[in-house]
């Protein structure tokens, strides 16, 4: 965001985001105050959302292509495959699973 990078994501994200966080609350590990700011901040962030009608096939698709046993990770990926762009990610088993056949991968760590 820094960088002037353009973030698209499936709303999804909220989703992820929000269900995270409260996991944290419930272990103990937040507070519900923290979590609800954080909630905010990532609320602020500068996020295009993308859900086309098509997304959630070809996310399926991707899944079963790539043995996924959710499609949760290839929404992200659909994304990028649908806009042509790239897909970081720090999810070191679903880099090492799909790296030689999704040329749009990109890894953080």
């Amino acid at each position: 965001m820094q960088e002037d990078i353009h973030v698209v994501s499936p709303s999804l994200l909220s989703y992820e985001v929000t269900s995270a966080l409260r996991r944290k609350v419930v272990r103990g590990i937040m507070s519900y105050e923290d979590a609800r700011r954080s909630l905010e901040a990532v609320s602020s962030l500068d996020i295009e959302f993308f859900d086309p009608p098509e997304l959630s096939i070809r996310a399926y698709d991707i899944a079963f292509r790539f043995n996924l046993s959710t499609t949760y990770d290839a929404h992200y990926l659909a994304v990028a495959e649908i806009l042509e762009c790239e897909f970081w990610t720090s999810d070191e088993r679903l880099y090492n699973t799909i790296s030689g056949s999704f040329h749009n991968l990109c890894w953080i760590g």
